[in-house]
């Protein structure tokens, strides 16, 4: 049998088009299974069940949405988190936003209290695909490679912290999502304006319903005005031209319009706009950051829950090699991200609003542990799509310089997945 040149290369072309869609095909067949994973065995409250331990404030979530479906009413909260019988009943959620309460309240009627509960964790996991994908277009945006995306894809999709949260009843996932969303349109805003264009109404439009929903969803999402602000003035400096920066005043003007009745109810009951000082006390469990053991125990805390959420594991000799390792990974990350910089080439606008995203984060959860000292992983996930630009393109590229770029993709899938040996120890 004779094969024609032109047959030979269409047979190449599908072969090659089959090997580099079969990574996306398993990866995408991994996240939901992991996800699943979550929904159906992680238990309510603090039991622990299979190695896995529920989320304490699922119950209060799930009250909420309760609340809202029944009595069509949103519940007011009338205890602190800390206060003596808050987990076991539940009622510590009720300061927070109500989109997420809302989304999930049909699903309770029409599912019932068994049924209502996985319903709600599995709108958590669409929450998850959608911000894989979505993910995988920032990092498009940002011109990395394609191990680079499956890298991110994975980190997102299978990194404890993240399919964890992304499982439960909680409003955490979908205010990830729409940061992701806001930090796709901002870069695509950027690339506009480098190309002497402003950004056009339906790009406008998004925006403000994303930093809307946003903040419906979770006060977290406020970290995007002071970012929005910067871009205001960075504009103004640059462009002296107001057609450029009147679509961002509007981005943040409309939703505080929008939110003004919620904002003056928290104001009367809580005497707070965000209301996170009623729900932790008034500096309740604050951080003494004032000595070098004290910022130790910080860092050390932070770290842990950064890469592994749950905290029922116990300490031994493995528990602290797990912890060290944890340690290693992020100071060789923080070293590449150095030389990352370093390169002139790579210090591009783009970079620096990512640059700029984490850094603000960090400072918002240095500082929120001053006030009520919680040092838990997924604070930082607002500025999620830093954390995965900055974890491994920088990674990529050292290994690339060193001609050690084969090492990448093993090396991104030990970063992503290392920290499920925790569950041994829980």
């Amino acid at each position: 049998m004779i094969i024609s040149v032109g047959e030979r290369k269409i047979r190449m072309t599908t072969a090659r088009s089959r090997f580099q869609t079969a990574p996306w095909i398993i990866l995408a067949a991994s996240i939901v299974c992991i996800h699943l994973f979550f929904v159906f065995l992680t238990p309510t409250g603090s039991e622990v069940r299979y190695h896995i331990q529920g989320l304490n404030d699922e119950k209060s979530h799930f009250n909420y949405v309760k609340t809202l479906a029944l009595m069509r009413v949103i519940p007011v909260q009338e205890h602190l988190v800390r206060d003596s019988g808050s987990v076991e009943r539940g009622d510590y959620e009720y300061y927070q936003p109500p989109l997420y309460y809302a989304l999930c309240a049909p699903l309770y009627l029409a599912f019932g209290e068994w049924g209502g509960l996985q319903a709600c964790r599995i709108l958590s996991v669409l929450a998850a695909l959608l911000s894989v994908v979505i993910i995988v277009l920032i990092l498009r945006q940002m011109s990395c490679s394609g191990q680079v995306q499956i890298a991110g894809a994975m980190f997102v999709g299978l990194t404890p912290v993240s399919a964890y949260f992304f499982s439960l009843v909680s409003n955490d996932g979908l205010s990830w999502l729409f940061s992701i969303l806001l930090v796709y349109e901002l870069l695509k805003a950027e690339k506009r304006e480098l190309e002497n264009r402003a950004i056009g109404w339906g790009a406008t439009i998004r925006m403000t319903l994303y930093l809307l929903a946003g903040i419906a969803t979770k006060a977290s999402v406020f970290l995007f005005y002071p970012v929005i602000t910067v871009v205001i003035i960075r504009l103004l400096l640059k462009r002296r031209n107001m057609r450029f920066v009147w679509p961002f005043i509007g981005i943040l003007l409309v939703p505080l319009v929008i939110m003004a009745p919620w904002f003056a109810r928290s104001w009367q009951l809580y005497y707070s706009h965000t209301t996170q000082s009623f729900c932790d006390g008034p500096n309740g469990r604050s951080m003494n950051f004032g000595s070098a053991l004290s910022i130790l125990r910080f860092v050390k805390s932070s770290i842990r829950y950064f890469w592994f959420p749950m905290s029922n594991t116990y300490s031994s000799v493995v528990f602290r090699l797990l912890c060290g390792f944890g340690s290693v990974i992020l100071a060789a990350i923080g070293g590449c991200v150095a030389l990352f910089l370093a390169r002139a080439r790579n210090r591009s606008t783009m970079t620096a609003f990512l640059a700029g995203l984490l850094a603000l984060n960090l400072a918002a959860y240095v500082c929120y542990n001053v006030h009520w000292g919680n040092q838990e992983g997924r604070f930082l996930y607002t500025s999620l799509p830093s954390i995965v630009f900055f974890i491994f393109a920088p990674l990529e590229e050292a290994l690339t310089r060193i001609n050690r770029g084969k090492f990448f993709l093993p090396s991104a899938v030990i970063i992503t997945l290392f920290p499920y040996l925790f569950l041994a120890l829980t």
